[in-house]
């Protein structure tokens, strides 16, 4: 269960530093790729 919550985090970090990549390079295929990442993911 606690490393389920260690995923989680790990995952909310990793989208919230792409995020931030994101806006900052303002590059939509990044973003994408980032899309399909996750929902492979999830």
């Amino acid at each position: 269960m606690k490393t389920k919550l260690y995923f989680s985090l790990a995952s909310t970090i990793l989208f919230a530093i792409a995020v931030i990549v994101f806006f900052i390079n303002g590059n939509p295929q990044k973003w994408f790729w980032l899309c399909i990442f996750f929902a492979s993911i999830i």
